[in-house]
């Protein structure tokens, strides 16, 4: 058994780990249960699970329905999924108003292992990506307790007819005269009225408290969907295997820095070239402080006439033991966090890098000495 926790925003994605787990070789089946579901969130993993219908894997989702907060055209795009293979899905909702459909547990099987996620991740944008949320992934063989009870759990949701209907056109449209669902512009007009009753005060703009984490979900983007011909005209027998690479390359990245000096340039840290020729880095030339709002360019660094490596000054590090960047691309600029391996959030990052060793997702400068290299993880 292996498990680990995904903490979100810290040291994980939680929508990487979902497309990675899919994107991976050998995956037949795909059961979650949620209580909402949004089209962007369903967007993020529409792709890998066309992919692995059309070859022959199944998907099952059960999803809920109360506070209005599913959308007609999240399960619009769930139902396209059946246009690539053995896909359904139930809509489940319990009309006592005491009683809410709130689960967020996530199932892909293998030949061999189960990946078990429970947590806090609805089917959204959100909360796949941005929000703070935590999940405990848990690995273990297809025959394990754990595996067989979870499936049976899953499968008891979607098979109460008190409750439970499966998805379809048809009950689509009535979910939708009914209220049941709304259509994206419907919920977010409708949060955009919440927001602004809920900031106004008797003096008028509500004065802040709290600060922002400034996170950014990478773009959604719906894949076209291939007409019933030409699906029927692909050869499965001529199909080639399919070998998928992780999506390693997200949109946050993690760095265990190294500085130049501990006496003389304590804020000033290496970058590898490697990392900086990453799709990551995207020609970036600066990196932003979120504490500070300055921007600190990065140098070049050469050795015997060429360029090796680059230089950052970071300033937030002149008094932080064993430094960690956590810096986050907007779309627009580079804003990165400093945190110490030796403090207790710090150290969630320090062991999502090292985890990352035994895998092959977290690069080294040093393969033979980790504890003293700069070491980097894209998540």
């Amino acid at each position: 058994m292996h498990s680990e926790l995904v903490a979100q925003t810290l040291s994980h994605r939680f929508g990487h780990e979902i497309v990675d787990g899919l994107a991976s070789s050998g995956v037949r089946r795909f059961e979650f249960a949620v209580a909402w579901a949004r089209l962007a969130g369903v967007l993020h993993i529409e792709e890998p699970l066309k992919r692995m219908l059309e070859d022959g894997g199944s998907v099952r989702g059960t999803i809920g329905v109360d506070l209005g907060a599913t959308s007609h055209e999240a399960l619009e795009a769930l139902l396209r999924l059946g246009e690539a293979g053995d896909a359904k899905f139930w809509i489940y909702h319990d009309e006592s108003a005491s009683s809410i459909f709130h689960p967020k547990l996530y199932l892909i099987e293998r030949s061999d292992t189960v990946q078990i996620v429970a947590g806090s991740n609805n089917l959204t944008q959100a909360a796949l990506f941005t929000n703070t949320e935590v999940s405990l992934s848990v690995a273990v063989a297809t025959d394990h307790p754990l595996a067989i009870t979870t499936r049976a759990v899953i499968a008891a949701w979607r098979d109460d007819a008190r409750v439970s209907r499966e998805l379809s056109s048809a009950f689509l449209l009535s979910l939708k005269a009914e209220r049941y669902v709304r259509t994206e512009m419907e919920i977010a007009a409708d949060r955009a009225s919440d927001t602004q009753r809920l900031r106004g005060n008797n003096r008028g703009k509500r004065v802040p408290l709290f600060g922002t984490l400034g996170e950014k979900a990478p773009r959604a983007v719906a894949t076209p969907h291939a007409s019933p011909a030409a699906r029927s005209s692909r050869s499965r027998v001529s199909k080639p295997t399919r070998s998928v690479a992780p999506s390693s390359e997200g949109d946050v990245l993690l760095i265990r820095v190294r500085r130049a000096s501990e006496t003389g340039r304590r804020t000033q840290v290496q970058i590898p070239q490697k990392v900086l020729d990453s799709p990551f880095f995207r020609g970036a030339r600066a990196m932003k402080s979120l504490a500070s709002g300055v921007s600190h360019p990065i140098r070049i660094a050469r050795s015997r006439g060429s360029v090796n490596t680059r230089k950052i000054e970071i300033p937030e590090i002149d008094r932080v033991s064993d430094p960690i960047l956590r810096v986050v691309h907007s779309g627009t600029e580079l804003v990165y966090r400093v945190f110490d391996a030796l403090s207790a959030d710090g150290a969630v990052l320090h062991d999502r890098l090292l985890s990352g060793l035994k895998t092959g997702k977290t690069g080294t400068t040093m393969p033979a000495a980790p504890g003293r290299a700069t070491l980097w993880r894209v998540i």
